[in-house]
């Protein structure tokens, strides 16, 4: 085991490349391999000068001494370019601050020895100067001479930086497949792969211009077609053309023969109507003087019935109302009359009614009377003379005061035992009235921090909606069973014991600790992650808390504490379910970080910072953070936001003591309900006896007094007897006054009933001579309504003969100026058709004129002028140069048909060559992705886990006519877009998936990259791998199972150099002799000299 060193140049040894050791071990090491790294002023180093193992070198180490620094070196020294690191964009930024120059030599083992690479860059350049064993050489050379040794610090198969990592997972299949044919294949496989994708596309050029050149020929023969009829339809053309020049003659011909017939048309027409007009005006004036003389007549009726009407008001309805208002007013007196009748027969019938009552009551009373003598008289309480006796004496009334004093005995035991019952309930309602209190506190209480607990929720669902959704969730009927208690986010189950703290908790716990969820089983875990992730499409954060703590205390002592002038740590101020405070001791710093609440202004900070198991702390209101890194401790610090969810404080353990001492408040109400119940049912029992008792008593005392009372109730009764006596005669002699008025009603009756019927008499007269009078008004209105109906007949007859003669002179007027534009029309043609004949005209062709327009019109000409030059026009221009285009287009065409032909030899022969080619590379990638399924399935199921590695294919079919059949072979050629597909399944439950950045877990990716790279390792022709931190993410178990495979795989024989750069390691991993751990000791206090074997020594020691 040996370590690198960072002390100065002078302390350090030059290794002998030529002593016995070296020599011993370098046939081990493959051409390629890194024999000797030494780095000045690079990064974290002043110098440092190491030699790796041949087999596996882990490279261990604090944060912040120097791991991935020696990975950097590395990719620049052999010609890498800082962009594959993932971190720094510029080479100048790799020199060590406040320093001029960095320099990287590297010793490679090759076929006739070593040779050593030097780079060197300054501060302020991004230029490189190389050297190959101390003399000067270029970039180029220096690849040239990388690549001759097969090393590919770009290729993430071979060469993977700790912050590139994630880009494996991200890696598109198709770049895997030639980051893996770089890696593990033969020399000609990748090549042959580049060949086939350039020639695929330049196949698919070739297929595009085939396709053109066909097109084009198309093209051009079918113009040729078309040319060799045109000399034929020349003659056509030119009949077609005359026939059309006589057609444009004929037109305006017709034209002008067709407006001369419409003017003879509308020229009749006009005489017409002009001899109908002067008709209808003579014809209309006897009908004006009818009319007129008809008005006269109606006017003179008018005057007529107005007079009639006068006399009819004046002597007949005048007379007529008078002598109908004396028949109302005798009928109203008589009326009168009538209700007063109504009043008298009533009036007996009431006294008869009532001289029936008297009888009843007077009889009644009688027996009444009878009755109480005869009862007084049984009680001994008359004497025999019919008086009154003493009434104690009488036998009922003894026996009535013995009862009463029975009922009141029992009633008094009875009230001594219910005031007995009421003593028992009054502690019993004392102790209830207390409890009613207590539980009125304890439900106000619990309703302050269930409020406090919506809030918390409601600021989780601004703060996380993810989270909030799946609290939501999981708090709804769900139906999953966990093996132990599943708790909600963090932030809703913990408090500060003082909310002036929650800024500092919310700082040092982390956003993400916050709000993740916590199982207590690896079961419970995968789970609920299942269910959230696979099922719900909820992205949260779980973790898994195993071991619960019964004790939160600090690792830092009390007193360092308070020696250090802090008030304690912060998760002494954390209250919660010792699951979540288990968690918090296990996922965040609070442990550990200690916190001076006032902000101290005298404070050391100082002697914090030096402190060596202090890595933050809290002052006041800002966060301080220790960094030991590059050699030295630096400090920042940070004003602390303020809290967004801690500040709404629930205090849990209180809220459960309050939910238990409610429990129980309860359970003793309901008993106290039950032992009051009991004895209110024993005390309604008594009352209700007492109660009855004393009904019984009353009624008695009732009964004695009714018996007392009876010698009053019968004098009473005999003085009543004689009242209905007297009442009988009273209401016999008003009776008998009632008969009477009613018989001098009756003969007023008959007196109005003769008088009433004198009055009808007299307005019958007057109503007839009304009548007679009316009528001579009825048949005067008649008279003249009739002369005003036919006044209105004879003038709308008059109306509409005047509507009819406007009517005719206004068509007059527009048949007399279309007349005028027709004949101006009939010059205007004849004038054009004159013009359309040209002069040198020969007489055939006006006969033929003539003879083409006979019989048809205008329009007809013009359809048939339009067919004809339609006919010319499809025939086309004739060009003179058609001919001498026609034989140029000939030989255009056989030169095409050469061209094509050549195309398809060229398209067949790369074909041909491609499909060679082709079977030999897929042949070889094939059986190359079988043996790292191999490797790889084998790696998966050690672990417990499932993983495959397929070659994918991408099909395309070629572009071509359906006639080259030959060519359409539809194999799979697009070679660009063949992948390798990754799939894994980490839990029986899945099925096997392919590896992405979305579905796998962070560590199941690593676990996945470092078997692929392990599958490699025994293909790869790579002499040396590089993998930075890629167990970071793994689980305890993964990390150890993945680690032995890469111990037996790495330290097999003939294996290639592997560099594992790791912070962290479990206790009691694999270890092979073929291993070499290179431990980096870095930092400002470095001691002089340091015997690593005397302390490796003195640590087995202590061991055994």
């Amino acid at each position: 085991m040996s370590a690198p060193t960072t002390r100065s140049k002078s302390d350090i040894r030059t290794r002998k490349r030529h002593s016995e050791a070296f020599l011993r071990h370098f046939d081990s090491y493959l051409v390629g391999s890194i024999v000797q790294i030494t780095l000045t002023d690079f990064v974290t180093y002043d110098h440092v000068q190491f030699s790796p193992g041949c087999n596996l070198n882990m490279v261990i180490g604090p944060n912040g001494t120097g791991k991935s620094t020696i990975v950097c070196a590395i990719a620049l020294g052999l010609g890498g370019k800082p962009d594959i690191l993932g971190r720094a964009k510029e080479v100048r930024e790799f020199v060590k601050k406040n320093k001029e120059r960095a320099i990287i030599e590297i010793e490679l083992k090759t076929e006739d020895g070593t040779v050593i690479i030097e780079r060197s860059f300054k501060a302020t350049s991004n230029t490189s100067t190389w050297k190959v064993d101390g003399h000067p050489t270029s970039e180029k050379d220096i690849r040239e001479l990388i690549q001759s040794l097969n090393i590919q610090v770009d290729n993430l198969c071979q060469f993977l930086p700790q912050d590139r990592v994630a880009d494996f997972a991200k890696m598109e299949p198709h770049q895997l497949l030639v980051a893996t044919e770089r890696a593990a294949g033969s020399e000609n496989l990748l090549f042959t792969h580049e060949k086939l994708i350039s020639q695929g596309k330049e196949l698919k050029g070739l297929e595009i211009a085939f396709e053109t050149q066909a097109e084009s020929l198309a093209s051009l023969e079918k113009k040729q077609a078309l040319q060799e009829e045109l000399v034929e339809k020349l003659k056509e053309r030119e009949k077609h053309l005359k026939e059309a020049k006589i057609l444009n003659m004929a037109i305006p011909w017709a034209e002008y023969d067709a407006l001369q017939k419409e003017l003879q048309a509308v020229n009749a027409e006009k005489t017409a109507v002009e001899q109908e007009l002067l008709g209808r005006e003579e014809r209309l004036k006897p009908v004006t003087e009818l009319t007129k003389a008809l008005r006269t007549a109606a006017h003179k009726a008018k005057l007529v019935v107005r007079s009639a009407g006068d006399t009819l008001n004046r002597d007949g309805l005048t007379k007529v109302t008078a002598a109908q208002e004396a028949i109302s007013q005798n009928e109203e007196t008589e009326r009168a009359h009538g209700a007063e009748v109504k009043r008298a027969k009533k009036s007996l019938d009431e006294w008869k009614v009532k001289l029936d009552v008297a009888h009843v009551n007077s009889e009644k009373a009688e027996r009444e009377v009878n009755r109480l003598k005869a009862e007084l008289d049984a009680n001994g309480m008359l004497d025999g003379n019919g008086r009154q006796g003493n009434p104690e004496n009488s036998p009922e009334i003894k026996q009535i005061h013995q009862r009463i004093e029975e009922v009141m005995a029992e009633a008094e035991c009875i009230r001594a035992e219910a005031n007995s019952v009421v003593d028992q309930k009054q502690p019993l309602f004392e102790e209830f009235a207390i409890c009613e209190q207590q539980r009125s506190r304890l439900r106000e209480e619990l309703k302050h921090s269930a409020s406090v607990a919506n809030q918390k929720l409601k600021v989780l669902k601004t703060y996380n909606g993810v989270a909030h959704q799946a609290v939501e969730f999981l708090r709804s009927n769900h139906g999953i069973q966990f093996e132990k208690e599943v708790f909600e986010p963090i932030c809703l189950g913990i408090s500060a014991t003082d909310p002036d703290l929650a800024k500092a908790l919310e700082s040092f716990i982390g956003y993400t600790r916050l709000v993740s969820f916590v199982t207590q089983t690896p079961n419970d875990y995968t789970r609920l992650r299942d269910v959230l992730y696979d099922t719900m499409h909820l992205r949260v954060n779980i973790v898994c808390v195993e071991n619960v703590r019964t004790s939160f205390r600090s690792s830092i002592p009390q007193e360092e504490v308070e020696r250090l002038g802090f008030d304690g740590v912060l998760i002494d101020y954390v209250k919660g379910h010792p699951v979540l405070l288990s968690a918090l001791m296990q996922y965040t710093p609070l442990a550990d970080t200690p916190i001076n609440l006032a902000g101290d202004r005298n404070f050391n900070f100082g002697l914090v910072d030096n402190h060596s198991n202090i890595r933050s702390y809290v002052h006041g209101d800002y966060s301080f953070s220790v960094r030991g890194a590059y050699g030295s401790k630096s400090t920042r610090s940070e004003q602390m936001r303020n809290a967004q969810i801690l500040k709404l404080s629930v205090d849990t353990e209180r809220q459960a003591q309050l939910e238990n001492r409610m429990k129980a408040t309860e359970a003793r109400l309901t008993e106290l309900k039950g032992l009051t119940g009991a004895l209110d049912a024993k005390d309604k029992v008594l009352r209700d006896r007492y109660d009855d008792l004393k009904k019984q008593r009353s009624d008695l005392v009732t009964k004695k007094r009714e018996i007392l009372n009876r010698r009053a109730v019968y004098d009473r009764k005999l003085v009543e007897a004689e009242s209905a006596k007297d009442r009988v005669h009273q209401v016999t002699n008003n009776m008998e006054k009632a008969q009477q008025r009613l018989k001098d009603l009756d003969a007023q009756k008959q007196r109005y009933s003769i008088e009433r019927a004198k009055l009808a008499m007299s307005f019958i007269k007057r109503t007839l001579e009304t009548c007679s009078l009316f009528d001579k008004v009825i048949q005067a209105n008649v008279d003249r309504v009739q002369l005003e109906a036919e006044s209105g007949d004879a003038a709308t007859v008059e109306n509409n003969a005047n509507q009819q003669n406007v009517e005719i002179k206004n068509l007059f007027e527009q048949i007399s100026k279309k007349f005028d534009d027709i004949r101006r029309s009939t010059k205007q043609a004849l004038n054009t058709a004159k013009s359309s004949v040209p002069e040198g005209i020969t007489d055939s062709e006006k006969e033929e004129v003539v003879k083409i327009k006979e019989g048809k019109t205008a329009d007809e000409l013009r359809d048939q002028l339009t067919r004809v030059q339609a006919r010319a026009d499809m025939l086309g221009n004739t060009d003179p140069r058609a001919i001498e285009q026609f034989e140029k287009r000939k030989l255009d065409i056989e030169g095409a048909k050469a061209r094509q032909e050549q195309s398809e030899k060229e398209i067949n022969a790369l074909k041909l060559s491609m499909e060679r080619a082709r079977n030999q590379w897929e042949k070889e990638l094939e059986s190359l992705v079988k043996k790292i399924n191999d490797q790889f399935s084998e790696c998966f199921n050690k672990i417990g886990c499932a993983g495959e590695v397929k070659l994918g294919r991408c099909f395309r079919r070629p572009n071509l006519p359906a006639t080259s059949s030959e060519l359409t072979t539809g194999k799979d050629d697009d070679f660009e877009k063949w992948r390798i597909d990754i799939l894994v399944k980490f839990r029986d439950n899945e099925k096997l998936q392919i590896l992405n950045k979305f579905r796998q877990s962070g560590g199941e990716r690593a676990v996945t990259t470092i078997s692929y790279l392990m599958a490699l390792q025994r293909l790869s022709k790579a002499p040396f791998r590089v993998v930075d931190e890629i167990n970071q993410g793994m689980d305890p178990r993964n990390e150890r199972a993945v680690h032995s495979q890469m111990v037996e795989i790495a330290c097999a024989p003939k294996s290639s150099q592997y560099f594992l750069i790791t912070p962290k390691l479990l206790p009691h991993l694999e270890y092979h002799r073929k291993m070499k751990i290179l431990t980096i000791y870095n930092g400002d206090h470095q001691p002089e000299k340091f015997d690593v074997e005397g302390f490796l020594r003195q640590k087995k020691r202590v061991k055994v």
